[in-house]
């Protein structure tokens, strides 16, 4: 049996990425999927924007693949082997949100180089009693 979660928040990237320093084919490139993000294999996609003086494609953060729940795999990972990548003389830094089915909630930080995921927490069912 699996739980499907959803995730909000973002990592934010400075300095920006130029989009062809990714592999333009990396199932992070929210471009790959065209209008179908059912199936996308990544929990995480990049947050693309147009250079406004040069007009190229740069990649100025991470978020959320999609916006409805889903099982995921390990968003913690994704943002670790991004960092490794191409995070050289960049920071990474923001949070997400993990809900579960089940009113359970968890944080992913990224902040001074480091990723953390927060203990779950669930709500407190001893208020009812």
């Amino acid at each position: 049996m699996s739980i499907s979660m959803t995730m909000d928040g973002r990592i934010d990237i400075e300095p920006s990425i130029p989009l062809t320093a990714a592999r333009s084919r990396s199932d992070h490139n929210p471009e790959k999927y065209q209008g179908s993000r059912s199936g996308i294999p990544v929990d995480l996609v990049f947050d693309i924007e147009a250079n406004p003086v040069t007009g190229w494609k740069m990649i100025v953060g991470l978020v959320p693949a999609v916006d409805y729940g889903r099982k995921l795999g390990s968003p913690y990972a994704e943002i670790q082997d991004l960092m490794a990548t191409c995070g050289q003389g960049r920071e990474f830094s923001g949070a997400l949100l993990v809900r579960d089915e089940e009113g359970g909630t968890s944080e992913i930080t990224v902040e001074g180089g480091r990723v953390e995921w927060s203990d779950w927490e669930y709500p407190d069912d001893s208020a009812d009693e």
